[in-house]
């Protein structure tokens, strides 16, 4: 009989999913599909800064089906970047709400999410979905790159 094909209707058909209709509805987390205006705090426009050339590994790795470096990049940013500094020292920020930390984050959070789809589609729908992004993440491209900030970049050196 063999395995169903997985058809245009997505994740919501397939049996397996962990994500029911109420988990969707109550989290109605829209797509970030472009980045805001431009973040006040340093270390905000450094993380940007990291993510954009975090992410030309991927546009240029999975065009040339260099897997090794596009994942060797997003780990970088991943520990180094996003939790060996980042989270570490922005966390009391981001628990009192501060707005320019949390659309940060999300923004990064929501590239490397793209980014890991390629490798990991299965696990990033099932993600997606439980954010309530609506649609296959298949179509969406990565993030476009901000405007370079040389001082957030050499303040990270």
């Amino acid at each position: 009989m063999g395995v169903p094909l997985v058809t245009a209707t997505g994740p919501e058909s397939w049996p397996h999913t962990g994500c029911s209709r109420g988990r969707r509805a109550r989290y109605p987390a829209p797509r970030p599909s472009v980045r805001g205006p431009p973040p006040r705090h340093l270390l905000d426009r450094w993380l940007l800064t990291r993510l954009d050339a975090a992410l030309s590994e991927p546009r240029a790795g999975y065009g040339a089906g260099d897997l090794a470096r596009t994942c060797a990049a997003l780990t970088r940013l991943t520990e180094d970047d996003l939790s060996g500094l980042y989270l570490e020292v922005r966390k009391d920020d981001l628990y009192a709400g501060d707005t320019g930390a949390l659309a940060t984050l999300s923004h990064t959070l929501t590239g490397l999410l793209l980014a890991l789809h390629p490798l990991l589609p299965f696990t990033t729908e099932e993600l997606a979905e439980a954010l309530g992004w609506s649609g296959l993440m298949d179509a969406e491209p990565l993030p476009a790159p901000g405007e370079p900030d040389a001082a957030a970049a050499a303040a990270g050196e």
